[in-house]
């Protein structure tokens, strides 16, 4: 590799210097993953679970590195892409009226960002997501209860007797 401007070869510590300078600058111009999630003008407060991995649901629309999930009334969604276990900035929205929403701020509405898992392995009973906590601090339920989702998409599925293999906040 040869210096900008120069004939002379770049040495190793320069060579990656310049690398370590050219990666900070793109991340500077916002060269990052950004997960945005929008939540419908109707949904009441509570628990938000988006389940990854169930072959019995649709794929997430298409972003890049980016990643947008509309988040229905039910505040339950499911995709059968697998979780992303990377870094990414997360940006929270509640839909209003027409093409309109709002930016919803961490801890004042949006709290106890994470990710579950209940069953072990692989197959139908298995259930992997995120999930966060949508409305004000004093409507905050430390309890995350999924019973009421899980035979949504997996019918035939016992959810105690699995149990919760990992749930991290």
């Amino acid at each position: 590799m040869r210096a900008p401007l120069s004939r002379k070869p770049l040495d190793g510590s320069r060579a990656i210097l310049m690398t370590l300078g050219l990666a900070a600058a793109m991340s500077d111009l916002g060269c990052k993953k950004v997960h945005t999630y929008e939540i419908a003008a109707d949904a009441k407060p509570g628990w938000v679970a988006i389940e990854f991995e169930n072959a019995s649901c649709p794929a997430l629309p298409s972003g890049g590195l980016n990643r947008a999930i509309t988040i229905p009334a039910s505040r339950y969604i499911c995709f059968s892409d697998s979780i992303d276990h990377g870094w990414a900035a997360s940006l929270y929205y509640q839909a209003r009226a027409g093409r309109d929403r709002r930016r919803l701020e961490l801890d004042k509405e949006i709290f106890r960002e994470g990710t579950f898992a209940f069953g072990l392995g692989e197959g139908p009973c298995r259930m992997v997501g995120e999930s966060f906590f949508f409305g004000p601090k004093e409507d905050l339920v430390q309890s995350q209860d999924f019973s009421p989702l899980y035979p949504l998409h997996h019918p035939g599925c016992d959810l105690k007797k699995l149990g919760t293999a990992h749930v991290s906040f």
